[in-house]
């Protein structure tokens, strides 16, 4: 099941969702988390889409950042704040319950130091990540980061061929568990760039189909 899938699943359960996580990629989202909480600087302040429980906004927020999560449930939510109060840092951290595709309405441009987002893309056609990377850009500050970590599409002809059949076969399960199919993103690079920034540097997660992308904003 892709992971997307999965968070379906267990949205309405943040309890067990950090814990459906860490066994969908392997154990590696704690190794995502800590690469990305690795480059983040005290001050910055940072929109973090899809937040999720909120356990990368702590990790950031212990870095001495300010972090602003944006996730479509309330249960999520309400968990992110409970994981912030328990380390002391809920001053740091706001939240707000509405769509990525929602994120201009909420703030002005040249906001924030960091975008980041961790397998929370994977709802989207091209389409609407298209319009979220084009208004992620005008709400970086100067020299702003991007860092997305999701399921992307491997490159390469015969590559994707057979993983488009095993896309196929897990469908079925998929589709009966959450009434609904979501597939890895595909040509995400392309997408970030022609929003007007520039790829500086990909981390490909063995045995997954997870990638860290790191963008910087094109002044």
């Amino acid at each position: 099941m892709l992971l997307y899938a999965w968070m379906l699943f267990v949205e309405t359960a943040p309890e067990r969702y950090d814990l459906g996580m860490k066994i969908m990629t392997l154990g590696r989202i704690d190794r995502i988390k800590k690469i990305i909480a690795d480059r983040i600087k005290p001050g910055d302040k940072i929109l973090d889409i899809g937040c999720g429980t909120g356990t990368l906004a702590v990790r950031c927020m212990k870095k001495g950042a300010y972090v602003t999560g944006i996730d479509s449930s309330e249960f999520m939510l309400e968990q992110a704040m409970k994981n912030a109060k328990a380390s002391g840092l809920e001053e740091k951290l706001t939240v707000i319950k509405d769509s990525a595709t929602q994120i201009d309405k909420h703030f002005e441009n040249e906001t924030f130091n960091y975008v980041i987002a961790t397998c929370s893309l994977g709802e989207f056609p091209k389409s609407y990540l298209e319009y979220i990377f084009k208004r992620v850009n005008k709400l970086l500050k100067k020299n702003g980061k991007i860092i997305i970590a999701d399921e992307m599409q491997p490159e390469g002809k015969w590559r994707r061929l057979f993983y488009n059949i095993i896309m196929g076969i897990l469908w079925i399960p998929q589709f009966l568990i959450v009434r609904r199919v979501a597939y890895p993103i595909k040509g995400l690079p392309e997408i970030i760039e022609n929003s007007g920034a520039t790829i500086t540097e990909r981390i490909k997660l063995s045995l997954t189909k997870i990638q860290i992308l790191f963008a910087e904003k094109v002044n």
